[in-house]
């Protein structure tokens, strides 16, 4: 399990995209999915949801808002020239005073 949130609050998720030589680059598509613990996933794409936000040549992120407690799993994947796809975890818990 990745890093530990307090519910109510927002992380960014993050990912970079290089080519074999290590230079950055856009892929054709980049997709981000998660899914909050006891729901079905949700997919945004770059170009057609405001979501996904390109940074840079290569760096994209998403701003996630974490309103349900539990283990959250999220990915960002490419299609066509810089195929690629990574998945990671999160916990979200209760804010003691919020």
């Amino acid at each position: 399990m990745g890093n530990t949130y307090k519910k109510r609050g927002q992380i960014r998720c993050s990912a970079s995209f290089a080519d074999a030589d290590g230079d950055a680059l856009d892929p054709d598509t980049v997709v981000f999915v998660y899914r909050p613990p006891g729901e079905t996933r949700t997919e945004l794409s770059y170009g057609a949801d405001g979501e996904v936000v390109r940074e840079s040549v290569g760096i994209y992120h998403v701003d996630l808002d974490v309103d349900v407690n539990g283990d959250w799993v999220y990915g960002f994947y490419a299609t066509g020239t810089g195929r690629s796809g990574n998945e990671t975890s999160f916990h979200v818990e209760i804010a003691r005073v919020l």
